[in-house]
């Protein structure tokens, strides 16, 4: 899969994060569904299918990492 995703054109940035599951996401613009890639290391990258625009990023066990000083 050769994928050629470019940087979101808006500056507007919102983040949310769900303390229960650990989890914190991170959405250039509105938030919208998108496709996800995992990328590994519990980095999820959301982006448009059709204009190939990254929509978002999902960082997994975000708490869990920042407390064990990002050493995963």
């Amino acid at each position: 899969m050769n994928l050629d995703l470019k940087l979101p054109k808006t500056q507007s940035l919102s983040f949310n994060y769900d303390k229960e599951a650990d989890v914190l996401y991170l959405s250039f613009g509105e938030p919208k569904a998108a496709i996800t890639l995992d990328c590994g290391n519990d980095f999820l990258l959301r982006y448009d299918e059709t204009d190939q625009e990254i929509k978002g990023i999902t960082l997994l066990n975000f708490f869990q990492k920042i407390k064990n000083g990002l050493s995963e």
